[in-house]
């Protein structure tokens, strides 16, 4: 992206992400957390053009499965 001047990204971070990382213009991860219960953090962009990086570990986890759909289930 590019920008004429400084700004705040905001990004999206699941609750079950723990760890998420944010590398900006390939320098090294620093951790990003959700500000709030909205589950948004800001990813400080500098002016002109910036890429980065979103990391956001998945937990494997086993366990039961849980039936979302069935055959006798009406069709919405």
């Amino acid at each position: 992206m590019q920008a004429d001047k400084a700004f705040n990204y905001l990004v999206r971070i699941p609750s079950w992400v723990s760890e998420a990382t944010v590398s900006v213009n390939g320098g090294n991860p620093t951790e990003v957390k959700a500000e709030n219960d909205s589950g948004l953090a800001g990813i400080a962009l500098p002016a002109g053009k910036s890429t980065f990086t979103l990391y956001l570990p998945a937990p494997i986890t086993i366990g039961t499965c849980r039936t979302l759909w069935h055959q006798d289930s009406p069709v919405l």
